[in-house]
This record gives C-alpha cells, structure tokens and sequence, in this order.
C-alpha cells in the first residue's frame, strides 16, 4: 500500500512501497519530524496514563482543569493554546505540520491545527498505535454496555456525589424537577 498526500488539488508527496526507501523519502521531506512526533506523543500518553491511578486512589476534581493538572502540569497550558503554537514552540517544522499532522487532526476530529493543543495531541494518539473503532459507531458500546447491565438509564442532572464505605451516593434532579436519591 502507498502512502500520498493531497493538498485539496493536487498530489504532494508520494512515499514508495519499499519501506527502507520509504524510511529515506520521510527523513528527507521532514528530517527526523516524525521520530520526535512518535516520542512527543508516547510522552503525552505516559502523563495521561495518571489519571487511571487517580481513579484508583478515588480522587475527586472541581473542574476538568485540575484534574488535567493533577495528571501533569503541562496539560492545563495546553487547554488555552492551539495545537498549531503547541508544536511550533516544541520545534515541529512547519511542513511536517502541515502535512501530516494536520491530516491526522482532520481525519480524527474534523478541525485543523487551530484546535486546541490538549485536543489535537490526543488526536495523534493514533500516530503512535493503532487506532479501533466500533462498527456502527462507538456509541454503541456504552448502549451495550448500558443494556448487559439491566440498568436503569436516568435522564437526571447530578447536583452531589458522596463517597460512603464501599458506595456512592448519589443525588440529582430528573428534567421533572423530580430530586432522585441513592446510596
């Protein structure tokens, strides 16, 4: 399979099939871009990866900022910029930029590099490893999921979570003004 890039009208770049000459036209086109992509982003997957001792250690957050900041200080700077600053002051060159990562941002989320930074580096998660996705859309796995548990979906808003013993409490207002309580 042969890997090309399209402007919107033309052909840009042509990679052969032959990996070793492959390997040689990435390196010339973007030097050694792409090898420093691959360690950005297993650096940004290995700070991420606190959240899930976070959830372990059941720590609570008041906003999605500080539980960013709580995984790694350099991921809330990343919620005021743009993917496209981000990388520039990284020292991604320009065209690599442009070509490649703007590429995987769109296919991913739609957007170009004007995304925020936080977003658009989650969005080259798939740069790294392979990327999966549910056939009939990933909203089918929390439906399913939802469904095997014989639960009971609740349209409600959550005013309080409580943590007691080996429990949650939980408290909320249905959309009929309906105050639900458990725990």
């Amino acid at each position: 399979m042969r890997l090309w890039l399209h402007n919107g009208r033309s052909k840009v770049f042509e990679v052969s099939e032959t990996k070793f000459i492959a390997v040689l036209q990435l390196l010339w086109r973007y030097g050694w871009g792409p090898f420093k992509m691959d360690q950005w982003v297993q650096g940004f997957l290995r700070k991420f990866e606190a959240i899930y001792t976070l959830q372990e250690e059941s720590k609570a957050f008041t906003s999605p900022r500080r539980l960013l900041e709580a995984c790694d200080r350099a991921f809330p700077p990343m919620l005021s910029e743009t993917l496209r600053e981000r990388l520039e002051s990284d020292g991604f060159g320009q065209q690599m930029v442009e070509e490649l990562v703007e590429g995987m941002v769109r296919i991913n989320y739609g957007q170009g590099l004007d995304v925020g930074a936080f977003v658009g580096a989650v969005a080259l998660c798939g740069f790294v490893g392979p990327l999966w996705a549910v056939k009939g859309g990933n909203h089918l796995l929390a439906e399913k999921l939802l469904k095997s548990a014989s639960a009971k979906l609740i349209h409600a808003k959550v005013q309080e979570i409580r943590a007691a013993d080996d429990r949650y409490s939980i408290r909320a207002h249905s959309r009929d003004k309906e105050l639900l309580e458990d725990g």
